[in-house]
């Protein structure tokens, strides 16, 4: 019998890229049991323990001091990008060059930790019925600035809307777009968004995303992050994310700093490595 929620992800989608690394034979095995069904190819990604620096910014692949000046522009604490972040970051642009060069239109791409909340097929099928013909990126699974603003968040952006008055640093409309904003439904205009275990983008989007990340200057999921904020791609989110992360894999590329409660049925759906 047919997943219904793979089944949707099949028909509506032109290819669904899974990235990963050829040593991540492990992760390998888990995605053969928990995405079977999916119509997918394993992409092989930038492995951050084997790529040359120095290389890369010969090559205009990789660019350091834009990264430096980026951090100094936000007011953030400045952080040289680890080799494995690079990887991250490179992987996803050989993704849209290849997207562009195969001349796909609408593109799913997967992160090998990822994992389906495959209950919700139904949310699935009306979110992407809803999306509008000149979307760029949609957010299955995300974190930050994700649910309803509280009203400790609504005093806190209320003293930053003021402030932004006396101070260039902060930008009062920028501010408010760090929230989603409801589109329909069953979608949102996506807020300052992170997470790229699981997200679509179409032609167009696909080309913006390349354009602000080549070469590599910063971690992917902040440059989607800032690109949904200033509203320079037209990206949205399920209001319900059908996607999360097996955060109880060891991470490929950083520590893990945050661990996401999985819902129940994503435990029953999948087989998980605790």
């Amino acid at each position: 019998m047919k997943d219904p929620f793979f089944t949707i992800l099949n028909n509506f989608f032109d290819h669904i890229y899974v990235i990963s690394l050829k040593r991540s034979v492990a992760r390998h095995r888990l995605l053969r049991e928990n995405l079977k069904g999916l119509q997918y190819s394993l992409f092989w990604g930038a492995d951050g323990k084997k790529i040359d620096v120095e290389k890369l910014v010969e090559d205009k692949l990789y660019h350091p001091g834009i990264s430096q000046l980026l951090y100094k522009r936000d007011g953030r604490r400045i952080n040289s990008m680890t080799t494995s972040k690079i990887g991250c970051a490179l992987s996803k642009n050989m993704v849209y060059k290849d997207i562009l060069e195969k001349n796909f239109k609408k593109v799913l791409i997967l992160e090998d930790d990822v994992l389906f909340d495959k209950e919700k097929h139904e949310i699935l099928q009306c979110s992407l019925g809803e999306l509008p013909s000149n979307w760029d990126l949609l957010f299955f699974g995300y974190w930050s600035y994700t649910n309803p603003i509280t009203l400790k968040e609504k005093i806190k952006m209320s003293f930053l809307i003021k402030l932004s008055r006396f101070l260039m640093k902060y930008d009062a409309d920028d501010i408010r777009k760090r929230y989603p904003r409801k589109f329909s439904e069953h979608l949102d205009k996506s807020g300052r968004h992170y997470g790229t275990h699981a997200y679509a983008v179409s032609n167009m989007g696909a080309k913006k995303l390349l354009n602000y990340s080549d070469p590599v200057t910063q971690f992917g999921d902040n440059i989607l992050g800032e690109l949904c904020n200033y509203e320079w791609l037209k990206a949205f989110n399920l209001k319900i994310p059908v996607a999360y992360q097996n955060r109880y894999l060891e991470s490929t590329i950083t520590s893990r700093t945050q661990m996401m409660d999985l819902p129940p049925s994503v435990i029953k759906r999948n087989k998980i490595t605790f």
